[in-house]
């Protein structure tokens, strides 16, 4: 008996859709929230109380954020409509070193300093990953310094708040308070990538300092302490499944560099420069000739070797003040083997006992440098 071929079944015909028009969507949330504006100004309430006042400036500080929020959608939206910018970022997703192409226009949602918008823009990637959000790139976004959907002040802001705040748990809780809540792995993830993209534009050269040491009374010193590390261990977890693991002894290399003034006393002008890294010797001396090179250090700077001694007691710019070499060239070198030495003995790995006797002399590692 011939087999009856199947029938096939008509699908209905799906109707096109008008491409979402967003600019027009931002316009009409901002005249929404500018008759909110007008309303709350034109409301005859007084405040009689303290709490009537806090209200209203909540109230006022919402409706004025989201106004900011909005108007820089607008622009931002604009300017991923222009016809020359979407010809920029093709191009820039030629050179991406992968063949990638345009899988059309999708939301993101951007975080700025007054809140969270709602953007279209071209999403570039591989055919294979047109269905996956995080394997491609905006290259429009990238080419304003917009990183894991954040601006380049939120950012900012998030990374001076997590450099001077103890602990990212207050730092979730500022935040929080000016109305603006993000998460606590958020927040880490955040800065973390801010400090990677800095190390990289600081091996580039690509970071403007704007001044220069070049003339003035420069101190250079730097110290070492002792931190424990959080090592997971390979092999069997624990009874109750968490990870073995290890502490090591590290110690952390720290530098500063400030401008001094005839008195000796810091120039507050100048804003000192602070670093560290946990690597070795050769790792604290190449952050020291990058901060030279950048700093301009070597163009008729005045230098001390030790911010206790008396800065103004120098002759000649090409002196050193502290009087241990006939000149700076001399001073630098004696300086520079005196902390490789330093620092190549407190790297040194050491026993248990060997820590006890240090603790007990009560010794302190650190050390100075012209």
């Amino acid at each position: 008996m011939p087999k009856r071929k199947p029938s096939q079944r008509r699908h209905p015909e799906k109707t096109p859709q008008q491409p979402r028009d967003r600019l027009a969507e931002i316009r009409a949330e901002i005249q929404d929230v500018q008759q909110q504006i007008e309303t709350k100004r034109r409301d005859g309430r007084v405040i009689r109380t303290a709490e009537d006042f806090k209200s209203l400036e909540c109230a006022i500080a919402a409706l004025t954020n989201r106004l900011s929020a909005l108007l820089m959608a607008e622009a931002t939206q604009v300017a991923l409509d222009d016809s020359e910018n979407r010809r920029q970022a093709r191009s820039l997703a030629q050179g991406a070193g992968h063949a990638i192409k345009d899988q059309g226009r999708r939301d993101v949602t951007l975080r700025t300093t007054c809140g969270q918008v709602i953007v279209r823009a071209t999403y570039f990637s591989r055919n294979c990953d047109r269905s996956k959000a995080s394997k491609g790139m905006y290259p429009m976004l990238l080419l304003w310094g917009v990183h894991d959907r954040c601006t380049a002040a939120i950012v900012s802001e998030i990374s001076k708040l997590v450099a001077m705040l103890s602990s990212l748990e207050e730092v979730e809780q500022v935040l929080s308070d000016r109305g603006r809540p993000l998460d606590y792995k958020t927040i880490r993830t955040i800065a973390y990538r801010f400090a990677t993209r800095a190390r990289a534009a600081q091996r580039v050269g690509a970071l403007n300092w704007g001044e220069t040491v070049a003339g003035r009374r420069v101190v250079v010193s730097t110290d070492g302490g002792r931190i424990r590390i959080r090592t997971t261990k390979r092999g069997p977890k624990t009874a109750k499944g968490r990870n073995r693991y290890r502490t090591d002894w590290r110690e952390p290399k720290l530098l500063i560099i400030y401008v001094v003034d005839e008195k000796g006393q810091m120039d507050r002008e100048f804003l000192a420069v602070i670093d560290g890294t946990l690597g070795g010797p050769d790792a604290i001396f190449k952050l020291l000739e990058f901060y030279f090179r950048e700093l301009k250090l070597a163009q008729r700077t005045r230098s001390c070797s030790s911010p206790m001694e008396p800065v103004g007691s120098g002759t000649e710019s090409g002196r050193c003040c502290c009087g241990w070499g006939s000149n700076r060239t001399r001073s630098t070198s004696w300086w520079t083997s005196i902390m490789r030495w330093s620092i190549w003995a407190r790297s040194r790995p050491c026993s248990a006992a060997g820590r006890r006797r240090s603790v007990r002399r009560g010794s302190v590692a650190s050390g100075d440098a012209c």
